[in-house]
Formats: C-alpha cells, sequence, structure tokens
C-alpha cells in the first residue's frame, strides 16, 4: 500500500513517537520526499516499511 507524506509524518510521530519539531527540521534538511520518511523510521524504529508498522500497531491494539 503506498501512503501519502501526511500519512507517514501522522504514523512517525504517533506510533514511532518522533517530535513534531524534530522531524519537521529533518524534512527541511534532507527533503520532504517519501525516501526521507523511510530513512527516518528505519533508523528510529525496527521497522522497514510503512506496511509493517501498520501492521504491527493494529495487531497491538487487538489485544
Amino acid at each position: 500500500m503506498l501512503y501519502s507524506k501526511l500519512e507517514m509524518y501522522d504514523m512517525l510521530i504517533n506510533f514511532v513517537g518522533i517530535d513534531p519539531d524534530g522531524l519537521d527540521l529533518i524534512l527541511k534538511l534532507m527533503g520532504d520526499t517519501p525516501q526521507t520518511y523511510i530513512k527516518v523510521l528505519n533508523a528510529s524504529s525496527h521497522f522497514k516499511t510503512f506496511a509493517d508498522l501498520e501492521d504491527s500497531y493494529c495487531s497491538d491494539e487487538e489485544f
């Protein structure tokens, strides 16, 4: 599934716990591209894709 930049931004803040100000700074420095969001996800968690993150978050809520 493809995610919009807004969806990836929200997932990094809400699921991973990235500080919004810090994420904004990273996006300004590295560029606001989908690849940057994936790099941030990989650097800040054990997830490789946003689909993995979403699957994990959704399965955790069921229990």
